[in-house]
Order: C-alpha cells, then structure tokens, then sequence
C-alpha cells in the first residue's frame, strides 16, 4: 500500500432488485477501521437500519439514538441485551422522503481482545439528521455484516432497487521508520539524505536498510589542466536496531 493513503474501499454493491438485507462477507483483516456508506431507501416505512455482525443473533447488542423524524421534536432511544443493533433513528428512508446517506464505522474491527463499538450518522434533507452508537459484546474479529431494512423479525420492506452499499478500510498512516536526515518518500521507500555529518536513529528494527554513499571527486590541476579523480561509491544493506543512533 503506498505510504499516506488510509482510505481504501473494500467492496461496493449496488441492488439490481428490491432486497431485504444485504451483506458484506470475507471482510479482510489487515485494517484498523471499517467504514460502510449507504445511499440507500425502502419500499415501506421510514424504518431504522438493523445491523448484525457475523451472523450473531444472540442478545448480545446494545445501542443509544439521537434523531428526528423530521419535525421538531427529538427522539432518542436506548436498547440492551437485543438481537441486533440500531444506531440511527429512521436511516433507512422510503422513496416518497428520498434517499438517505448512512455513514457506519466499525471501530478496531479485527481486534480480537475487545468488544467492537459503531458510530453512526445519517441525514436525508426532508427527514432530519441523527446519529447513534452500537456495541456488540464480543470479542471475535469482523469478517461479516449484514443490513437489515426496518429489522431482522419483523421483514416488512425491502432495499430498493439502486440503493448502494460501499464498504471501506481505514489503514494506520505509515510513518517513517527511523529520524536523521531529510526524509521524503517516493510511495514505497522510507528516503533519509545527508548532506553533511548526522545520525540515523531507526524507531524499529530494520533487517533491510540500504544505503548509498557518494564522496565528492577531486578538483582539476592548477598550473597544468587535469580531470579531477571521481567520486567513490559505496552502496550495500544492513541491519539497524532499534534506538541505536548510527552515525
């Protein structure tokens, strides 16, 4: 992956025909964060969107909303030990409000030691803004999500045709493995330049540093014209460890 770019898209769906709920499978796990994006209405409602995570039907969700269903009144829910997780009062929108934009991220997905938190938000121009947050108590990594228009029980309505399902990983920003120097990158390479006397200080061991060495060459004569001596060069690989300033 080239070094700077986080934001990677994963998967994308686009319905051809009304469905009732649509899933993402074989998520990969060399990310921090997962981002889904929904442009998105139903044929019946407005319901919420339902989510559920590799298939998990037990009651081991919970979930806190904050919305409006498009008047002036806000409405907040709160829900524990369900069956799915709802982090957005009304995200899913029927034809007649338009298509809603549901934004869901699926925090430190593929740790395996902590339960996995979502944000969500979504806003649709006749119908209100909201946003919300889900838990799922579990430890397991994410490989699997599953949207659900109105919930997974009741099946009233469908996703229609056209709504859009984008799925994308967030990647930790690469930074440099080591200070000294002036460091650039050309996407692939870690650059550290000198042009006088410093250190190299590596922040993680290196088994692959390679570097070049390039001496100035010797001027021409005074009296009688010469062609100064060139250069010496001097390039190879070493091992670096970590904090050890190189000189």
């Amino acid at each position: 992956m080239p070094v700077g770019k986080t934001y990677v898209k994963i998967a994308s769906q686009t319905l051809g025909s009304n469905t009732q709920t649509v899933t993402f499978s074989n998520i990969p796990q060399n990310f921090t964060d997962l981002i889904v994006v929904l442009s998105a209405a139903g044929n019946g409602g407005p319901y919420n969107t339902a989510i559920r995570i590799n298939g998990d039907t037990t009651t081991s969700y919970s979930d806190t909303t904050l919305g409006t269903d498009g008047t002036t009144t806000p409405i907040s829910s709160r829900s524990t030990s369900v069956s799915q997780v709802m982090p957005y009062l009304y995200g899913a929108l029927t034809t007649t409000l338009g298509y809603g934009v549901q934004v869901y991220q699926f925090m430190n997905y593929s740790n395996n030691s902590v339960y996995k938190t979502i944000l969500g938000r979504a806003s649709n121009a006749t119908h209100g803004v909201g946003c919300g947050v889900g838990l799922w108590r579990n430890t397991s990594s994410i490989t699997s999500i599953a949207f659900n228009y109105d919930n997974f029980a009741n099946n009233r309505a469908q996703w229609i045709t056209g709504s859009t399902f984008t799925l994308y990983g967030i990647a930790a920003q690469k930074a440099p493995k080591a200070i000294g120097g002036t460091v650039t990158t050309d996407g692939s390479y870690w650059i550290h330049t000198y042009t006088s006397s410093g250190s190299f200080t590596p922040q993680e061991s290196i088994d692959n540093l390679e570097y070049l060495v390039v001496a100035g060459g010797g001027s021409g004569g005074n009296y009688v014209g010469g062609g100064g001596g060139a250069g010496g060069l001097k390039t190879g690989t070493l091992s670096c460890y970590l904090s050890t300033a190189y000189s």
